[in-house]
């Protein structure tokens, strides 16, 4: 946490990713990456909040001469919650559309990809979180046609 006031959060992210299942099928990557960031969320008022990001994603592990020697991946999203923390089944259930972008930096071919992701979030109750959304690339729309993202989230 760098800062954190009652309407803004200003944080520092860090993720590795390690290679995962197989990448001729399309089911993972043989890079080990890590992916230094800053996160942003501002209550905007009336129930509407903004989140941001910004980071890289290095590669330090796996790396082949066609992949980038980092990629830049960036997004913001616009959020409206719409029901109480304690409705049931549905507390703060929050409409969110988020757009989401990354840039090759370094390779023979370097990509970027902008896409949006329209979705809806909420608690089903005892901090567990649904997060369905269907993303829809806008520019270099040949890597995917459309893809559907289901997340179940935990908090402790």
């Amino acid at each position: 946490m760098l800062l954190e006031t009652r309407n803004t959060t200003l944080l520092s992210l860090l993720e590795t990713t390690l290679p995962t299942g197989d990448e001729g099928r399309g089911l993972g990557s043989g890079l080990t990456t890590v992916s230094p960031g800053i996160g942003l969320w501002r209550d905007l008022g009336s129930r509407y909040a903004l989140h941001g990001f910004f980071g890289l994603d290095i590669p330090v592990g796996g790396k082949d001469d066609e992949d980038p020697d980092t990629t830049v991946v960036y997004g913001t999203a616009i959020t409206k919650t719409v029901t109480p923390k304690d409705t049931p089944f549905f507390g703060n259930l929050t409409l969110f559309v988020e757009l989401n972008g990354s840039s090759d930096i370094g390779s023979d071919n370097d990509i970027t990809v902008v896409s949006i992701l329209p979705g809806v979030r909420w608690n089903l109750g005892h901090e567990f979180w649904l997060m369905p959304g269907i993303e829809f690339p806008v520019i270099e729309r040949d890597e995917f046609d459309s893809r559907v993202w289901l997340s179940v989230l935990k908090d402790f």
